[in-house]
């Protein structure tokens, strides 16, 4: 059995989607530690996660590797509840 190294780009001139009905739609998730980039070229984009739909959930977990949020100078980022109290904690040890 050989090993290949190769690489895939998929560019489309219109909308892409990839959907599962039959399961969880995984991106890295094996034991390589190699970066995932998301919206990360040069362009002006808006990055979606999740929906406002009944019980949808975003979960961001981290380890001892942190979260870190960035803005340009100016910008601002809002952490906000809709029919909910606002929680932010942040502490440092």
């Amino acid at each position: 059995m050989k090993k290949r190294t190769f690489a895939v780009d998929i560019d489309g001139t219109g909308a892409m989607q990839l959907n599962s009905s039959g399961g969880a739609i995984s991106i890295g998730n094996d034991a390589v530690a190699q970066a995932i980039n998301v919206g990360t070229g040069a362009a002006a984009r808006t990055i979606t996660m999740g929906n406002a739909t009944g019980a949808t959930a975003v979960d961001i977990n981290a380890g001892t590797g942190t979260i870190t949020l960035d803005t340009q100078d100016g910008g601002a980022i809002s952490i906000d509840a809709i029919g909910a109290p606002s929680n932010v904690t942040l502490t440092s040890t």
